[in-house]
């Protein structure tokens, strides 16, 4: 699709903002990371810890879990976010930033 083919050209930095959960990562893993020739790295807030306790969602965890096994990144923002997903047992979408509740827990 049009969206891979500019990635493929693009050479500079990187950052993927998406959901931070199993099928969040699995996109920028399969879909995105492969096809982008510069640096890349899936952004994780430094407090998603607190976000994914408070606010994350056991039901997404539990329909994207079959996607679980095909996570392996060398990223160390995705191994700490994977071991948060599967100590909760949930998944949190990236709209939780559109919220104004969130902030209390960016501390």
């Amino acid at each position: 699709d049009r969206r891979q083919r500019q990635m493929c050209i693009r050479d500079s930095a990187y950052i993927h903002y998406g959901d931070f959960d199993i099928a969040g990562v699995y996109i920028y893993q399969d879909i995105y990371k492969k096809h982008i020739k510069g640096p890349k790295k899936f952004f994780v807030p430094k407090f998603i810890d607190k976000l994914m306790h408070r606010f994350g969602d056991a039901e997404l965890y539990d329909k994207q879990l079959s996607y679980r096994n095909s996570i392996i990144s060398d990223e160390p923002g995705i191994q700490e976010l994977m071991k948060i997903i599967d100590k909760e047992h949930k998944g949190l979408e990236q709209e939780i930033f559109n919220s104004k509740e969130y902030k209390k827990y960016t501390d």
